[in-house]
């Protein structure tokens, strides 16, 4: 629900505080359950496994946490903030999620990804992102969905260690 201005336009309210909190809560346990989700899909339907467990001490993990979220911030502001905005604004939301996530997919090839790997993730990934941004209406819930995804996936063989006592 937003404000009508006397010329016809619509603005939306800024989130408080505690609403972007709650995107970004929401956010990080989506992504967290989607993650875990993918891993188990994966070792029952196709066997993956991890070929090492690494001991971490908490601290790398920290770091970890830190580094992942300079790097997701300025992607999901990239992806998720201003570009998707103004897709929606001139094409609707269904081609601000498809846009966003086609650009995000061309982003990882031109980071190294192969095209393959950025079609199966970036592009089902930047998709997922892009619909948590247009239900939530804020950036906050991709980006903790983004940062737990990625935190999971990165520190792999640690969770399994700490969750199955074995990778």
């Amino acid at each position: 629900m937003g404000l009508v201005t006397p010329g016809g336009a619509e603005y939306s309210a800024a989130p408080t505080a505690g609403e972007q909190a709650q995107s970004f809560g929401l956010g990080v346990a989506t992504g967290a359950g989607l993650s875990l989700l993918a891993a188990a899909l994966g070792h029952l339907l196709l066997g993956w496994q991890w070929t090492e467990a690494e001991s971490r001490p908490a601290s790398v993990l920290w770091l970890s946490l830190v580094h992942l979220g300079w790097v997701i911030a300025l992607e999901e502001l990239a992806f998720r903030g201003p570009l998707f905005g103004w897709m929606e604004k001139r094409w609707g939301t269904g081609m601000a999620e498809v846009g966003t996530s086609l650009a995000f997919a061309a982003y990882a090839m031109a980071t190294g990804w192969s095209v393959g790997a950025a079609l199966t993730g970036p592009l089902v990934g930047g998709w997922i992102l892009a619909k948590l941004r247009s239900g939530s209406g804020t950036v906050w819930c991709p980006l903790g969905a983004h940062l737990a995804w990625s935190w999971i996936q990165d520190n792999g063989p640690v969770w399994a260690v700490l969750l199955l006592g074995r990778a």
